[in-house]
């Protein structure tokens, strides 16, 4: 059931349109605001995660980052946190896979293996 509003008081200044209110605060045309930044889906996320770390389940992922076995992967935020990290490896190590006697004979023998017997 509605109420009824009280009767205004004598002398009392009429309350301003909804419209002047909103004509005072119009948004800005969509050309000069700077365009909203959409957010990746989860699905995005867990598809880059898992190609970072070269893995196939967050098992595995947690098994091969110590730095992720803390998260909680039913959680947006831990994938979000997650690819950040594993972007953050990437470019401080950006040839840690490589192997590093790669064009290198293995056949040759190492300075400090010369007096063995083999």
């Amino acid at each position: 059931m509605a109420r009824k509003s009280s009767p205004p008081l004598k002398g009392a200044k009429p309350a301003a349109k909804a419209t002047a209110a909103a004509k005072a605060t119009a948004k800005a045309p969509a050309s000069a605001r700077p365009a909203r930044q959409k957010q990746p889906t989860l699905v995005d996320l867990k598809r880059e995660v898992y190609a970072l770390a070269k893995v196939s389940s967050t098992k595995e992922l947690k098994r091969t980052n110590v730095d992720l076995r803390h998260l909680d992967f039913r959680l947006k935020v831990s994938w979000s946190s997650a690819l950040e990290v594993l972007q953050q490896a990437a470019a401080a190590y950006p040839d840690w896979g490589r192997v590093p006697w790669n064009g290198v004979n293995p056949e040759a023998r190492l300075p400090w293996t010369e007096g063995e017997q083999g």
